[in-house]
């Protein structure tokens, strides 16, 4: 053990010193290559307008009208105390007016430009510490001049309004003390027609005043909030009157009308703790704010306001960080709230001074402070932005033979600006993998792009009676564009009969692979008119299309292949009409030497997510159910989602402000609905978040709980729907029952006579109910008695970051753990929940530091991740009991780093996501191992003695991606090795797509036995994570070498379809024979029809002349092999009008064994009562055979 822990201090050490270079030993054919990071947040509605260059520095300033004319104008205060007027014309030209009328006067704290008297000519205010001056354009001159001053002590801010609607601008101004009420006049002079003294003192002259309508009745009424104080409402009544209403518990706001309704709505957070909590509190006619909606998903102290970006008269809040200069969006979806939206405004040094409509184009723009380095104030114009995202129609159909689908996404009602769209496609009745390749990506329309289109692969080769069904989603544009109608659209998949049609399942074998040579196979087709020849080509054109005749099944390349390159190999069936079968398709990857090399059961993944951290948490969910696992990067501050792409791109949403939201502590499917929810926690327990039914993220609970040390997701109640289970800190555990719904109540309550931090659940005894194990420094079992109290039944030391499952599948869960880092052991439960049997034991070659559950090769098994302080390693979970360890991968060579299990590329295996501590590197590795299964076609074969040798094919079933092998060796049964065959042992090594191997096991002559022989051929040992199959040993049976006619399999028979007065066509199933068909024989026993003869891959014939409406046809199919041998025949009846019955057989039952028969005379088994078919005339409905 100290020599273990030597070792990793030694490697630890020496990773310290080193600079590694990451170099990938991986073909490039399976895993995400060096993946494309589309940032969705670097765009935004606003833009660079204008930089209006100032000539000197400023510390305070203003914009609005001063002219009437064109844009905007501004004021300021520059650092040599003068009040100096900028006009800006509409190409952006600025011409300096200083304002003589006001000397260089350093107490003017800030200036503010509106049109006080209603004449369209803005007035400057200029704001001193004891006096406000109203500067008004005189006419005559065109200058500024001084039109009035109001006496103030201490100002702290100000509301302009037209309070009792003369047309008058009114002012409530604040000072140290109260509030000041002055009607205005047409001479701009004020009067203080009352007043309010505040609660407490004005500090840090720090006051918000900001008017409304809280309940629509025409009069204007205002909030303040001084600093550190709860904000106060007061109630107007037209005449410069107010009335105090209610304080407010918030801290920082802003004032709109959120939902249109026509009360004013105020918008802003409270704070409770460290956390701030956002919510939208709505007017009503009483005035009372009594409804409120919390925005979930925004927390920090972000500057807020409120504006509509889009037009759809909704305004939008927007988040300002002027700490790292991020803003964010928060779409108003006419009164709901998206999730926020990260944008682009202003970069350090500038940041957001004022919000104004400054190019008078109806929309609110931003004015940046001045940038002290340049002297230039920047203008972010709201641009154009218009239009809705849909698809053209919402059903579609396609063939199945058919290569892809595409269909078209339409931005209609304006095309102005540009916005990016997400689409994914979901199942129904057909499964991805199966019917179609998954797809999930982005559209981005540029402005003026009207239309796009989604291109989903069709991999379909059933048969399908109707259709199959997918559909693919448009979800979350960005820009404020919304979402048209049509946002979901279904694909219908159909088979299409005049194309060749390949049996269900099939798929394209890869065989033998070497360095130098490879053969591919394929199934037979069928066709009505008939297979004409198979096509073989690769996909991106590295070698000659080749053609076959429609009875060859394979072709071998012998030379022409480049080892290491990857190949996409295709074929096609065509028919005797050129049509064109479903593409059957495979990739390899050929080895760069004999035998295949072993591969790491990683790669290092090239994709690269900057701008992330120091230090952070990251974590996986699948919440949108596409069976890909997002990356969730929280750091106590923001969150960053990484969604992967299908193209193998991701797609980065920015840095978003929802504080704990990222802290993902737990994952799971909580309502069924095949998508999960992450839960984090909350000030008061928990919050549960997941994609909404706009398939935005939202909080859709928060589950409130005592102070706890860590709560797990389970079903207690054994009613399908997931409870909570957790350990409050006076070391009681709890039970909370779900409803479905998302709410809990308290199911049960238990003291316990320890704390946990860290809690297992399971069935340790195999009873169907969820017991519990708490983690105190050592580990206590405890079951479920049935009422959810638990008992405690045994108590595990020292283990180090035990994990659950049912590793060995026998219905009991177990424990996987080490002690003190030392061996792994794999505790199994029993029925008494004793954890008494035998352990799994393993001596990892490293201290283990932790221990991570995963799914590591896409089954049922649940297999677990080592973690050592030199390293990572996989072990693989091959069911029963039996364990694979893949050896350590040691690229990750950092004590206290942080790994990650998740699906990010869709493939059903865990990957790792990987940080060393304190740095701000992210990097992913790809789970090379391999999820297939290793098999023989069948549980038996037949062989002659004569042959030199029989010939196995061992077949790689499932995933065909990465390298694995097998170990294969016979055994005796009652054929002897050295006697009747060859003794034969050896491996078998699968290139990455290599679906085939062939073992020729040689045969021994031997004249002295006069009977069959038989002896087996096992498989065992299968590696990097492939599991055997269910064929994973094959008996072969040595026979006498004899005559043996073909036989069909059993209930075969022959099938009519497609009758009508003068055509027909019947069809029969493959016959079996050990030297092939070469034909099937087609009579009609009295004549009336001419002998057919058709080639052994044929299935089908149609009659289309000679026929005689009304005359019965009494047909027999027979198969004959490359022996001359022929089968007893399958036979039917078809007649045009009426069935003739034909005699009863002479044979009471059928002949279950072969008859050797040395001439084309074979014993015939019962015809009994032959099916017959009714005729169908033009004009008249499909008839269909029921036999």
């Amino acid at each position: 053990m100290q020599r273990k822990w030597l070792i990793a201090a030694r490697r630890h050490l020496a990773a310290a010193l080193a600079v590694f270079v990451f170099v990938s030993l991986f073909p490039t054919s399976y895993v995400v290559e060096a993946a494309t990071v589309i940032d969705k947040s670097w765009s935004g509605n606003y833009y660079d307008w204008r930089a209006l260059k100032l000539n000197e520095r400023v510390y305070s300033q203003a914009a609005g009208n001063l002219d009437n004319t064109g844009h905007a104008d501004l004021a300021v205060i520059t650092e040599n105390n003068l009040l100096v007027l900028y006009y800006v014309s509409s190409d952006g030209t600025l011409t300096r007016q200083q304002v003589t009328a006001k000397q260089a006067d350093p107490n003017v704290k800030r200036l503010h430009i509106a049109d006080l008297n209603g004449d369209q000519i803005g007035e400057v205010l200029a704001f001193g510490s004891t006096k406000i001056e109203i500067f008004g354009r005189d006419t005559a001159s065109s200058t500024y001049v001084l039109k009035s001053t109001i006496p103030i002590a201490s100002y702290s801010g100000q509301a302009i309004a037209d309070f009792n609607k003369d047309g008058i601008q009114d002012l409530i101004i604040a000072s140290s003390t109260k509030l000041h009420f002055l009607r205005g006049t047409t001479n701009l002079t004020y009067q203080e027609v009352g007043s309010y003294t505040h609660k407490t003192a004005a500090l840090h002259s720090i006051v918000d005043i900001q008017t409304g309508d809280w309940n629509k009745d025409g009069h204007i009424d205002f909030v303040y909030q001084l600093y550190e104080q709860h904000a106060i409402l007061f109630k107007g009544n037209g005449q410069l009157g107010f009335s105090y209403v209610k304080d407010l518990d918030i801290d920082s706001f802003v004032v709109d009308d959120m939902n249109q309704d026509g009360y004013s709505d105020i918008i802003g957070y409270n704070r409770v703790g460290y956390e701030r909590n956002y919510a939208v509190h709505y007017g009503d006619t009483g005035g009372q704010f009594a409804r409120k909606s919390p925005i979930g998903f925004a927390e920090g102290g972000y500057g807020i306001y409120s504006t509509d970006i889009n037009g759809d008269r909704y305004p939008e809040l927007v988040l300002y960080d002027s700490m790292d200069y991020i803003s964010y969006v928060i779409w108003n979806r006419e009164g709901t709230y998206s999730f926020p939206e990260q944008t682009v405004f202003f970069v350090n040094p500038s940041y957001i001074e004022q919000k104004l409509d400054f190019d008078r184009d109806g929309k609110e723009d931003f004015i940046s402070n001045q940038d002290f380095n340049t002297n230039e104030i920047i203008i972010k114009r709201n641009g154009d932005f218009s239009g809705q995202i849909q698809f053209s129609q919402t059903q579609q159909e396609v063939d199945a033979h058919q290569k892809f689908i595409q269909v078209q996404v339409q931005r209609t009602g304006g095309s102005s600006g540009r916005t990016v769209v997400e689409y994914g496609t979901n199942d129904g009745t057909a499964k991805s993998g199966t019917d179609y390749t998954r797809t999930a990506g982005i559209l981005e329309f540029n402005h003026g792009e009207t239309a796009k289109m989604v291109t989903v692969p069709i991999t379909s080769v059933d048969q399908i009676n109707g259709s199959r069904t997918f559909t693919i989603r448009l979800k979350n544009p960005t820009n404020g564009v919304d979402l048209g109608s049509n946002r979901t659209l279904t694909v219908h998949i159909r088979s299409n009969s005049s194309v060749p049609q390949w049996p269900n399942g099939a798929a394209v074998d890869i065989a033998d692979v070497t360095s130098s040579s490879m053969t591919v196979a394929w199934p037979q087709a069928k066709d009505s008119a008939g297979v004409k020849a198979y096509e073989i080509s690769e996909k991106n054109q590295a070698f000659v299309p080749i053609s076959v005749t429609n009875d060859v099944y394979s072709y071998t390349w012998n030379t022409g292949l480049v080892p290491g390159k990857t190949y996409q190999i295709q074929v096609n069936a065509k028919n005797v009409n050129g049509k064109l079968s479903q593409t059957l398709a495979g990739p390899i990857t050929i080895p760069n030497h004999n035998p295949v090399p072993a591969d790491p059961s990683y790669r290092l993944n090239a994709v690269n997510f900057d701008n992330f951290p120091r230090q952070y948490n990251m974590n996986a969910v699948d919440s949108n159910g596409d069976g890909m696992d997002e990356l969730i990067v929280y750091d106590s501050a923001v969150t960053m989602m990484m969604k992967p792409l299908s193209n193998q791109s991701w797609l980065f949403n920015g840095k978003l402000p929802t504080g704990q939201w990222g802290e993902v502590n737990y994952r799971a499917d909580l309502n069924g609905d095949r998508k999960e929810e992450w839960l984090a926690p909350s000030g008061t327990g928990i919050r549960i978040i997941g994609e909404g039914a706009t398939l935005d993220y939202e909080q859709v609970a928060e589950v409130l709980l005592e102070p706890h040390y860590d709560y797990k997701v389970d079903d207690f109640t054994n009613d399908g729907i997931a409870d909570i289970v957790y350990m409050n800190q006076n070391a009681e555990l709890i039970i909370l029952k779900g409803t479905g719904d998302y709410k809990y109540t308290e199911l049960s309550r238990q003291q316990l006579s320890h704390h946990g931090v860290k809690l297992l659940t399971g069935d340790w005894n195999g009873d169907g109910l969820t017991d519990v194990a708490a983690y105190d420094g050592h580990l206590h079992l405890y079951k479920n008695k049935g009422n959810n109290t638990f008992e405690k039944i045994k108590e595990i030391y020292n283990p180090t970051t035990p994990q659950a499952a049912d590793f060995n599948g026998d219905g009991y869960d177990d424990i996987v753990t080490s002690h003190w880092g030392s061996d792994v052991f794999v505790y199994y439960g029993d029925a008494q929940g004793s954890f008494d049997s035998t352990p799994y034991r393993y001596t990892p070659p490293d201290g283990v530091y932790e221990i991570h559950s995963a799914d590591l090769n896409n089954d049922s098994n649940k297999d677990f991740v080592l973690v050592y302080f030199s390293g990572v390693e996989a072990v693989v979970n091959q069911g029963k009991g039996s364990f694979q360890p893949q050896g350590v991968y040691n690229e990750m060579l950092w004590l206290s780093s942080r790994y990650l299990m998740g699906d990010f590329n869709g493939d059903g295996k865990d990957d790792i996501g990987y940080r060393r501590e304190d740095y701000s590197g992210f990097e992913l590795y790809d789970n090379m191992l391999t999820a297939g299964s290793l098999q023989f076609s069948n549980a038996s074969q037949n062989v002659q003695e004569t042959a030199e040798f029989v010939q196995v094919k061992v077949k790689r079933v499932g995933d065909r991606h990465g390298v694995t092998s097998v170990v294969y060796g016979t055994e005796n049964t009652t054929a002897l090795a050295g006697v009747d065959y060859v003794a034969s042992t050896g491996t078998l090594k699968f290139a990455d797509g290599e679906t085939e191997k062939t073992v020729k096991i040689p045969l021994i002559k031997n004249s002295t036995s006069n009977g069959n022989r038989k002896f087996k051929v096992k498989l065992q040992s299968p590696t990097r994570g492939a599991k055997l199959g269910q064929h994973h040993q094959l008996e072969v049976n040595i026979s006498k070498d004899v005559n043996i006619s073909p036989t069909w399999p059993v209930g075969a028979k022959l099938t009519v379809s497609d009758v009508t007065y003068r055509s027909f066509t019947i069809s029969w199933p493959n016959a079996i024979d050990l030297d092939g068909i070469a034909s099937y024989e087609i009579v009609e026993r009295d004549g009336a029809l001419a002998p057919v003869s058709v080639a052994g891959n044929v299935n089908t014939y149609s009659w289309s002349s000679g026929l005689t409406p009304g005359k019965s046809y009494r047909l027999q199919v027979r198969a004959k092999d490359r022996k001359g041998l022929t089968s007893w025949p399958l036979q039917t009846c078809v007649t045009v009008q009426a069935c003739v019955k034909l005699p009863k057989p002479l044979h009471s039952a059928p002949i279950d064994v072969p008859i050797e028969s040395p001439s084309e005379l074979p014993i015939e088994p019962p015809l009994i009562d032959l099916p017959y078919v009714l005729p169908q005339w033009l004009g008249d409905e499909r008839l269909s055979l029921a036999v």
